[in-house]
């Protein structure tokens, strides 16, 4: 879940805390078909966006499949779309 789906049930659950109520089943719904919702466009988008970046790549002669990966530094390192950056001289 990302910071904004939760914030978004969070959303749907405040309003009722302060009434001292329990949220209604219909807003649980539409809450819950919401964030189904942009979960769904989330891996949609993760999926396009690797497939763009894979193509772009590929034309400039990168094959993700052949770069070495930092062992040492794995743990720090921090995606970049689909290359992964090493602050280090390990490559």
């Amino acid at each position: 879940m990302t910071e904004c789906q939760v914030h978004t049930a969070i959303a749907a659950l405040i309003p009722s805390w302060w009434l001292d109520q329990r949220p209604s089943a219909k807003l649980l719904e539409r809450t819950a078909e919401e964030i189904r919702r942009t979960q769904t466009r989330n891996a949609s988008a993760r999926k396009s966006h690797t497939k763009t970046t894979r193509k772009r790549l590929r034309a400039l002669g990168i094959k993700l499949s052949g770069l070495r990966r930092c062992v040492k530094c794995a743990p720090k390192i921090r995606p970049l779309g689909l290359l992964y950056i090493c602050g280090n001289s390990c490559l």
